[in-house]
């Protein structure tokens, strides 16, 4: 009765996440698509490396992710204001360092209209604290308020970037806007958070800084490390072709990324619900990992065969004529994408399992494939080729490394179990 009972929270607020989501993507589709018109490849390839500079440095300067806070208060007896205050002290410090190590480096690197564009974009470090404040409600499984001070934001924010975009007034105003919506969002979560925070912690533990870096630090460092890989193919192929294939490959990788977000959505908001099970039962919550594992197959090859036979349609009707040569990179980052829901869910397993360091060990060696693979198959293939060098090296990373090392083989033989029923 009270699993049924988790299950039916769980499930509520796995719906509620999802329509959360579903706002996100169509709000950032429909500002992508108008920029992308608008802008045209070239410079739209531009504002996607500001915006891959500004990704890179995120989970760093974030520090403490989401998951982590969340098991923390479902894991844990601790204080909710304890380690929210830690948090935003780790929050603080990490995002100075990084906001002053992107700017220094970008001076040197990029041209001064470049640079001006990545210092402004990047101030969105020193400002975004809402995850922080919205970890409380995954926890508490009250994504709905999640859901609330999103829409308060996201929608009007949308509403003037499009204005922006349409009236041409520039990448920098731009910019500023993005720096506007982060300091709204931070504030609209705060708020919304201080009218529901618990309000009896008498018996509750006080978090350290020093015990959530611990736990953070090889979670934001793999992140990182992600970012980079996922990334660096931008850098690449900026340095390889030029900004107009950028734009290209950019346009691609939205779209992409739009296709995941809701199947990443549902798979993130059963953590907590995997963390009570886990402590119930270990044959039940292996169970339910190789079960969602299996529920991500349909999806993702629906999405496959839809960018195979769709694609073109699905390029020129969002972003136009311009991009349908985007095509083949959109149909094999598709193809990868079955890797990007194995990974969360070996994550949240290591996670579990407080292997955290050996994702950092895994992620690091993707990184070195794939820029050896982007290194040779860009020059060769184009910007087709670094889609083929994200693919194998998510594949190594998410799957194949599992098996090399006798504490994650345990979660490799599990992955093997969710795709038995399809070989047979």
């Amino acid at each position: 009765m009270k699993q049924s009972r988790f299950l039916t929270r769980t499930n509520i607020n796995s719906a509620v996440m999802i329509a959360e989501k579903v706002l996100g993507i169509a709000i950032n589709l429909v500002v992508f698509a108008v920029l992308a018109r608008s802008l045209g490849p070239q410079i739209f390839g531009l504002f996607g490396l500001v915006q891959a500079v500004f990704n890179i440095g995120l989970p760093v300067a974030m520090v403490v992710c989401e998951q982590t806070m969340v098991k923390f208060q479902v894991g844990h007896n601790n204080q909710v204001k304890s380690l929210q205050k830690s948090a935003i002290m780790l929050k603080v410090a990490s995002s100075i360092a990084v906001y002053l190590l992107t700017v220094s480096l970008s001076y040197f690197y990029f041209e001064k209209d470049v640079f001006y564009l990545i210092a402004a974009f990047c101030m969105i470090h020193l400002l975004n604290f809402e995850l922080i404040f919205h970890s409380y409600f995954r926890a508490v499984e009250k994504s709905h308020l999640v859901l609330v001070s999103k829409a308060c934001v996201l929608i009007p924010f949308g509403l003037i970037k499009i204005f922006i975009a349409v009236k041409g007034l520039g990448l920098q105003t731009l910019a500023w806007t993005y720096v506007a919506e982060a300091i709204f969002m931070s504030i609209t979560s705060y708020v919304i958070y201080n009218y529901n925070k618990p309000v009896n912690e008498k018996n509750t533990t006080q978090t350290k800084i020093s015990e959530l870096a611990s736990a953070s630090a090889p979670i934001f460092l793999s992140a990182f490390l992600i970012a980079l890989y996922v990334r660096i193919d931008q850098f690449m192929i900026e340095h390889y072709l030029s900004h107009e294939e950028l734009g290209l490959y950019t346009a691609a990788g939205k779209l992409s990324q739009a296709s995941q977000h809701i199947l990443l959505t549902l798979l993130i908001s059963r953590f907590a619900y995997l963390l009570r099970v886990k402590k119930q039962s270990e044959a039940h919550y292996e169970k339910i990992v190789v079960e969602t594992m299996r529920w991500c197959l349909p999806p993702w090859l629906i999405v496959v065969l839809t960018t195979y036979f769709f694609g073109e349609s699905i390029l020129q009707t969002i972003y136009g004529q311009e991009y349908l040569l985007a095509k083949e990179s959109l149909v094999l980052l598709s193809i990868g994408t079955i890797f990007v829901y194995y990974g969360v869910i070996c994550t949240q397993w290591l996670m579990a399992e407080n292997l955290q360091r050996y994702r950092l060990l895994r992620v690091f060696a993707g990184l070195v494939i794939n820029i050896i693979l982007n290194a040779f198959l860009i020059p060769w293939l184009g910007i087709s080729g670094a889609a083929i060098a994200t693919i194998i090296s998510q594949s190594c990373s998410a799957v194949l490394f599992n098996s090399l090392h006798s504490k994650t083989r345990p979660i490799f033989n599990l992955q093997i179990k969710s795709l038995l029923p399809f070989w047979r």
